[in-house]
């Protein structure tokens, strides 16, 4: 079956927002206790570079522009230290973390009961030694219930219980992505602001929860890590790179 085109499936993404749903997967990515259909991508890194690409594209052209008005208007200053770039935490740590806890459970809602609390301690505690060792055994714990096939949605959840799933679906997966962006807002340091400009300044954000929760519920868990690492390391690089050949920037 030949691979629809990047224009076909970001045409495909558009119309998978307005109306989120379990179902139809990538090709390939049917029913089934499989585990390699969460652990392995079925998404080509070509086609991941892509996204990212055209995440980049977006954010810096449409969403970044948006949200640095905000921030000249209102005060708010980034919390990032140009001297001291975090790239392990944002290219290693942050990807697992966050889909961990903002998009794992789309597909094992079961298991948002214990995930979703531990993965949120682990996450605001941040790269520590007790939090990376938490989310380790949390890997693996998630790992052996997927290869048992005790995590799936078809074994997970009750029939009346996994039907009102799939009703409220949209909600779930909005609300994961909305709370995923608000999160960020921790990035920021305020002074005065008016709480409803808040949510401009971590428009990219938002933006690309929806195209990583998409690629985590037609595909795995493991393209939308990726596809977040990738995303990641593209600004931290540019950064990197900048100072590299330009030292008198971390300066000003």
């Amino acid at each position: 079956m030949k691979s629809p085109s990047f224009r076909q499936e970001f045409a495909e993404f558009f119309r998978y927002i307005r109306r989120p749903a379990l179902s139809p997967r990538k090709p390939g990515r049917g029913g089934g206790n499989g585990w390699w259909k969460d652990w392995v991508p079925a998404t080509s890194v070509g086609r991941m570079l892509q996204w990212a690409g055209c995440l980049w594209i977006i954010n810096i052209f449409v969403f970044a522009p948006i949200a640095l008005m905000v921030a000249s208007k209102t005060g708010a200053a980034h919390r990032l230290d140009i001297n001291n770039i975090p790239f392990l935490t944002a290219v290693l740590w942050a990807p697992v973390a966050e889909e961990l806890l903002f998009r794992y459970s789309l597909r094992r809602p079961r298991l948002s009961i214990w995930l979703i609390p531990l993965m949120t301690w682990v996450v605001v505690m941040g790269p520590e030694l007790h939090s990376i060792v938490l989310l380790l055994l949390v890997l693996m714990l998630i790992v052996i219930l997927d290869i048992r096939g005790l995590t799936t949605n078809e074994h997970a959840l009750k029939w009346h219980w996994r039907v009102n799933y799939q009703r409220f679906f949209p909600l779930f997966f909005h609300g994961s992505v909305l709370v995923f962006a608000g999160l960020h807002l921790w990035n920021f340091r305020f002074t005065e602001m008016n709480w409803w400009l808040m949510p401009l300044l971590v428009l990219p954000q938002w933006f690309t929860g929806m195209v990583l929760g998409w690629m985590r519920v037609r595909d795995g868990i493991s393209t939308s890590i990726f596809l977040h690492m990738i995303f990641n390391s593209g600004p931290i690089l540019l950064v990197w790179f900048l100072l590299q050949f330009s030292p008198e920037l971390a300066t000003n």
